[in-house]
């Protein structure tokens, strides 16, 4: 039998978790360390790395538009799960009106 105390505590958590309480703070692309780009799921080691790379070469990304055209492997559409997922750039996500555009 489980202590009252510890069924309290579970379902504490339990209520936390299920309310969206731990939800996980945006990663700003600008500042985020490899460890922490690789956080956000669509982003890997190598990503993450020429992620790094890139930013050290050309500077800070200025909008969504530049995080596309500069990192090679990234699309529209990968750019909005990543989005999705937590990446901001500049504290923008892509729905706050910096979209890249959609290649014809």
């Amino acid at each position: 039998m489980i202590p009252a105390r510890i069924r309290a505590l579970i379902l504490a958590l339990l209520t936390v978790f299920a309310l969206g309480g731990c939800q996980r703070p945006p990663v700003e692309l600008n500042t985020a360390k490899r460890k922490d780009l690789e956080t956000v799921k669509e982003i890997g080691p190598r990503m993450s790395e020429a992620i790094v790379y890139e930013r050290k070469r050309g500077g800070e990304f200025k909008d969504w538009n530049d995080f596309v055209a500069r990192v090679k492997g990234v699309g529209a559409k990968s750019a909005a799960q990543m989005s999705a997922d937590g990446l901001v750039i500049n504290g923008q996500n892509m729905t706050d009106g910096a979209a890249p555009a959609m290649p014809k």
